[in-house]
């Protein structure tokens, strides 16, 4: 193997010890084809294939956990993700049933608002008809009192 393709495998094998949790996934497929090209390029060298394979290994160890992870955390993603939706439409409902009950309350008002006008133009009405008794009472008692005295009158004249 030249010098040139043990310089290139050095840094796949140096590159592949830096991939952490940071590393952007284009970089990590990127890897994947250098690992090969390197393979290719060693042409059966047991100590770079040997140091592949190590590199490649202690890759799989650092990164199956953080997939391990990532999974994990794709998982609560989905199940917050599932109870926003949840929570969605019960702000929804609940949005729609206090515009329904601002509704109702609104009608009930104008309810409430005829029946106190109604009330008014009655108390009214009853009012008017309390002095129509008032002054009925009053007359009748004029005439009562004409009736009850008119006799009395003609029996005193007559009696003079």
């Amino acid at each position: 193997m030249d010098e040139i393709s043990q310089i290139t495998e050095k840094a796949v094998i140096v590159g592949l010890h830096k991939i952490d949790m940071n590393t952007p996934a284009d970089s990590i497929e990127k890897a994947a084809g250098k690992i090969r090209r390197a393979e290719q390029r060693s042409r059966g060298d047991s100590a770079t294939s040997t140091a592949l394979l190590l590199a490649t290994k202690d890759l799989e160890e650092r990164i199956a956990p953080l997939f391990q992870r990532w999974e994990e955390v794709k998982k609560e993603n989905d199940e917050l993700r599932d109870r926003l939706n949840t929570l969605h439409g019960e702000r929804l409902a609940a949005k729609e049933k206090a515009k329904k009950a601002r509704i109702a309350i609104s009608d009930e008002r104008e309810e409430s608002q005829r029946l106190a006008q109604k009330v008014d133009t009655y108390r009214t009405l009853l009012k008017g008809r309390d002095g129509e008794l008032d002054k009925l009472k009053t007359e009748l008692e004029e005439r009562d009192k004409k009736v009850y005295i008119s006799p009395i009158i003609s029996l005193s004249i007559s009696f003079d």
